[in-house]
Order: C-alpha cells, then sequence, then structure tokens
C-alpha cells in the first residue's frame, strides 16, 4: 500500500469541484483527469519498480527524440543549422530535444538509484 499525502487528495478533490460547478466537464478536463491517475500509478510503479521505471524512461525519451526529429527533418537529412533556427519549428523541436535528454538522464538516475539501494540492501543482510 502506498502513503498519499492528504494534501493531494484534497487538492484533486478541490479541482474536480471547481471544474464540475463550473460546468466545464470537457474533452480536455476528462483527459487532464487521466494524465493525472496515469501520473499516480506510474509514480507507484516507480516506488516498487524503480529500475524498469528508469528503463522505461529510457525509452520514451528515445521515443521522443525520435519522434521530434522525425517531424522536423521529414525525410531531408541535408538540413543546415542555419536552415534550422530560421524556421518557426526550431523552438518547439529544441524543446523536445531538450525535455528527450532529460528524460533519459532521469531514467538514467532511477537506474543508478536503484543499483545504489539493491547494494545497501545486500550489505545489510
Amino acid at each position: 500500500m502506498v502513503y498519499v499525502d492528504h494534501w493531494c487528495v484534497y487538492f484533486f478533490v478541490f479541482i474536480l469541484l471547481l471544474v464540475t460547478l463550473a460546468g466545464f466537464l470537457s474533452a480536455v478536463f476528462i483527459g487532464t483527469v487521466v494524465m493525472f491517475l496515469l501520473g499516480v500509478a506510474l509514480f507507484v510503479f516507480r516506488r516498487k519498480h524503480r529500475k524498469w521505471y528508469g528503463v522505461f524512461e529510457i525509452v520514451s525519451g528515445l521515443i521522443l527524440a525520435g519522434y521530434t526529429l522525425a517531424r522536423f527533418v521529414s525525410f531531408d537529412l541535408r538540413v543546415s543549422f542555419l536552415d534550422f533556427l530560421l524556421t518557426r519549428d526550431s523552438l518547439p523541436t529544441l524543446l523536445g530535444l531538450l525535455s528527450a535528454v532529460y528524460i533519459i538522464v532521469r531514467g538514467m538516475d532511477n537506474i543508478d538509484e536503484a543499483i545504489k539501494i539493491s547494494r545497501d540492501v545486500q550489505r545489510c543482510k
């Protein structure tokens, strides 16, 4: 059983009531709630299986990097850096690539932490 802080539950219920009272039960709100619940599920998974969560992060980062590059390059591999900077898609592409690198680094950190924890557990036995 994973303990969730009370403030998190109260905040979620408050937002749910606020949005429901405002009559804004739309696809955006439902999608937001689903993403929140997915985040909670992944948090629980991370607490129980940190190493595999790190692997999941690395794979997700690689997929994001590949998707971002594929959307920008569009099968033309002769794009110069100056051409890249002059396009209107350069900022979203850079943000996507930086996000991918960050996710990959977080995945590596989670794997490293899982290895350290398992090493510490083995020493205590």
